[in-house]
């Protein structure tokens, strides 16, 4: 079993448990002084909702147990580097214990379950809570910037999240001039450096408002520089839609709107500025989900958390603001996920993921004279990307819109993404093969929108195109040679002597062109072209599959003597398990009785756990059984007989051969004539024996 690292985060106050446990040790505290190191602040700038006379204990808790997640995730530092592989350091155990004033709800199982659920697949780490009675708990009026009296508030019909970013924004505004609601909005306020363009926003919705003025309610949460390790902002819509839900409960209503394109929403693998990205899962369906069934047992009564932008394009949003009269709104609004670049005179960085999106979706919609140059500090579409990140997310960006314009069905679209299928289950109102569907012409939609920018760049570029004046990494470019347009490097700058034939690896992604052709890019099937790699780079050579294997593989880190010898603190459990590397069965009979008594020992440990409610001790005993019970199930056959090994030269063989015949299939819909070439059982053969043999001429370039 993998083991995750610890993080015991002791909150409020809460001293942490005399037995010492493995992992970090970090202290949150709410009601600290400015300025200490555990120190996170919460504050609520609007005075006029009587949040001290209406709110329950619970929610005054929830508010809480958001910020404390919030300032923990961010002083959780996660090896983001390697998010598209998930590994150990990326995924972190974060075991909590808070102090709440509404003990019993907290306790409770489905109300505990609600909340691990939501937080795991939305951080993804590992949450646990064990909670504690508040024994001095703070009023909830400390938390108001104004002493003022309450008064007495309109009728309002509906509560949205409000960031000031353009989707937000877009629904802002038709929610006051389309709907004619009467809104209440919602805003966090991680950092000062949002104030004044809050501000300005809030005046100008004011003026948009055809009757009852919005309310809006500011709740700033931060913590203290000491805890800002982490730039990743996973579960920022968890404290967002706590503070949401707090309000709703507030004025009495029992719904809260996020307003989200649906690409955005679903955000599904582009690169690994993305996959690990700073939004990833903010308003995924199934997040939304969560966040409704956790108010709903906080209200006691059905409550919805709603995206309805679940089905418009970015190009659709930036069309529904125009339309309702916000098109000199555009400039004032904030998109950019690098909140630690932006300055007062240039609000967006340029080069994100987010601005990227921003930028194309205004040349889709024949918005781009309203989004006004000078609040980017990078021109993507002519400036030089010199960071590599950069330039492979444009590059798997437009990739990606390539791709679907190949793709012809639902079917297919999650045969090539997956991760749709943790999505179509939780899209409301909608069966799952419905759900499909709609994703589905959403991103075609999206494709399509993507095609008509980069042909309106085209032309808006057309002289510096012809008169070649840009660099060889800025979006035109990359834009223009990824669709068939070979553009000539600038003479001044840079020279570019590109190699008839290229397979090389290029940070996340592998490229390839075959004689001369256009270059394409491959993101997935990575082990296929490694063995594919290491082939072309020893033409004529015929290797094993295990030679194949060990050789395109990096080298393993070498251990110390306590892994060696088994005396390392993160020795996996099963290491009783004896692993057999040829012949015979994959478990002997008395391994086989050492682990059913261990099993029996958990489950004996379980009860006792239940019986305590300790949580956190419960967690890791499932835990451990789980891995037992998966090693028994791939060991023991239905009958309990002990399964054969298969030999180990013909699974490595099989192996071998399906990786090829997976990145064959991907060559095929990239390059005719390159997959022709290697289908050619003369130039390579793979399976028992591997090699490349190329005809005369053909030079690979693999560095």
């Amino acid at each position: 079993m993998i083991r995750h690292r610890e993080n015991h985060i002791h909150c409020g106050g809460l001293p942490a448990p005399k037995k010492r446990k493995t992992g970090k040790t970090l202290a949150l505290n709410l009601h600290g002084k400015l300025g200490d190191e555990d120190h996170v602040n919460l504050r609520i700038e609007h005075f006029h909702i009587p949040f001290g006379r209406t709110l329950a204990p619970r929610f005054i808790d929830l508010v809480e147990i958001a910020a404390y997640v919030y300032a923990a995730d961010q002083a959780t530092i996660r090896q983001y580097q390697d998010t598209d592989r998930f590994g150990m350091d990326w995924r972190q155990r974060l075991h909590f214990r808070i102090p709440v004033r509404d003990l019993e709800f907290w306790t409770r199982p489905d109300v505990e379950k609600a909340l691990v659920d939501v937080l795991d697949f939305l951080g993804d780490h590992f949450f646990s809570f064990s909670f504690a009675k508040a024994k001095n708990p703070v009023p909830f009026q400390d938390y108001l910037t104004s002493a003022e009296a309450p008064t007495i508030l309109p009728a309002y019909d509906e509560i949205a999240m409000f960031s000031g970013g353009l989707d937000s924004l877009a629904g802002a505004v038709e929610s006051l001039r389309r709907q004619h609601q009467r809104m209440v909005f919602v805003t966090h306020l991680p950092t000062t450096k949002n104030n004044r363009l809050i501000t300005d926003l809030r005046a100008e919705l004011h003026a948009l408002a055809p009757t009852e003025p919005p309310l809006h309610v500011a709740i700033e949460v931060n913590k203290s520089k000491d805890l800002g390790k982490e730039p990743t902002q996973r579960v920022r819509s968890f404290l967002f839609a706590c503070l949401g839900a707090t309000t709703a409960h507030a004025i009495g209503l029992n719904r809260l709107t996020f307003f989200e394109n649906g690409v955005i929403s679903l955000n599904l693998p582009l690169c690994g500025q993305v996959i690990g990205g700073r939004a990833t899962r903010t308003t995924h369906p199934r997040v939304l989900d969560g966040f409704s069934r956790l108010f709903s047992l906080a209200f006691e009564q059905p409550f919805e958390v709603r995206n309805p932008y679940l089905e418009k394009t970015k190009a659709d949003v930036v069309r529904i603001l125009i339309d309702q009269g916000g098109r000199q709104l555009i400039g004032k609004s904030i998109s950019c996920a690098h909140t630690w670049e932006r300055r007062a005179d240039q609000t967006h960085c340029g080069h994100c993921s987010q601005c990227l999106d921003r930028r194309l979706a205004m040349l889709s919609a024949d918005a781009f004279d309203s989004d006004p140059s000078s609040i980017y500090r990078t021109n993507i579409f002519t400036d030089s990307l010199p960071e590599e990140t950069d330039r492979i997310l444009v590059s798997t960006y437009i990739e990606r819109a390539r791709t679907m314009k190949q793709i012809s069905t639902p079917e297919e679209f999650i045969i090539r993404y997956p991760e749709v299928l943790e999505a179509v289950e939780f899209v409301p109102g909608a069966s799952p093969d419905r759900a499909a569907r709609l994703l589905f012409d959403l991103y075609k939609r999206h494709s399509a929108e993507i095609d008509h920018a980069i042909k309106a760049m085209r032309i808006r570029y057309s002289d510096d195109i012809h008169e070649h004046r840009l660099p060889g990494d800025c979006l035109v470019r990359i834009a223009t040679d990824s669709s068939g347009t070979v553009s000539s490097p600038v003479a001044e700058t840079r020279v570019f002597d590109e190699p008839p034939c290229l397979f090389r690896r290029f940070d996340e992604v592998w490229e390839f062109r075959f004689i001369g052709g256009r270059k394409f890019i491959i993101k997935d099937n990575d082990t296929g072209c490694a063995y594919l790699h290491y082939l072309l780079s020893n033409p004529g050579e015929s290797f094993s599959s295990h030679q194949l294997d060990r050789a395109s593989k990096p080298p393993m880190p070498t251990r110390s003597d306590a892994e060696v010898l088994g005396t390392s603190p993160h020795q996996d459990e099963l290491s009783v398990v004896e692993e057999l590397d040829h012949g015979g069965t994959a478990i002997d009979a008395r391994t086989k009785t050492e682990i059913l008594n261990k099993i029996k020992e958990l489950r004996a440990a379980r009860a006792e756990a239940e019986r305590a409610g300790n949580g956190i001790e419960l967690g890791e005993i499932e835990e451990e059984l789980n891995g037992y019970r998966r090693y028994l199930n791939g060991s023991v056959t239905n009958a309990g007989a002990a399964r054969k090994i298969q030999d180990p030269t013909k699974r490595m063989n099989d192996s071998v051969r399906a990786a090829f015949n997976r990145l064959l299939g991907v060559i095929e819909s990239k390059d005719a004539r390159f997959h022709t070439h290697l289908t050619n059982r003369d130039h390579l053969i793979y399976g028992s024996d591997n090699a490349y043999r190329p005809p005369p001429g053909t030079d690979w370039v693999t560095a």
